[in-house]
């Protein structure tokens, strides 16, 4: 178990708008087996209160785990689509991953990830992403 300073940045595009945010996070990394944990509490808005999150990476599959008044189990694996209920404090909403890139670097001291996806519900685009998390 190592302590690490978690930096994500996300670009969200929809509709030739585009919006870029930046995160440093606090939290803690597990390496068992072939199985990496990145486990840290994750900010959605300022109005509500941090969102314990989990994310597992096995090999070249990141599965992002939420818990709380938002959230769900979020799985990216390249070239696959994905379904989940999100949940939201108006309901859990039934939405698609549509993964197109997972790229993950692994070393000792740091784990990168880079992740483009697109996100849907009911079949209607919501918004393309670029992920991008670092933890070292």
């Amino acid at each position: 178990m190592q302590q690490v300073k978690i930096v994500r940045r996300i670009h969200r595009r929809l509709d030739g708008a585009a919006e870029q945010e930046k995160t440093v996070l606090g939290g803690v990394r597990h390496d068992r087996g072939n199985k990496i944990y990145l486990q840290f509490k994750e900010i959605i808005s300022e109005d509500m209160e941090p969102v314990p999150t989990l994310l597992t990476v096995v090999g070249d599959e990141v599965v992002l785990h939420r818990k709380g008044d938002v959230g769900g189990d979020m799985r990216f694996v390249a070239g696959e689509s994905h379904s989940l209920m999100y949940r939201t404090p108006m309901g859990a909403l039934p939405m698609e991953i549509q993964t197109s890139k997972v790229d993950v670097f692994v070393s000792q001291d740091a784990l990168e990830i880079e992740l483009k996806y697109n996100l849907l519900s009911a079949g209607e685009l919501l918004s393309e992403i670029d992920m991008g998390i670092r933890a070292e």
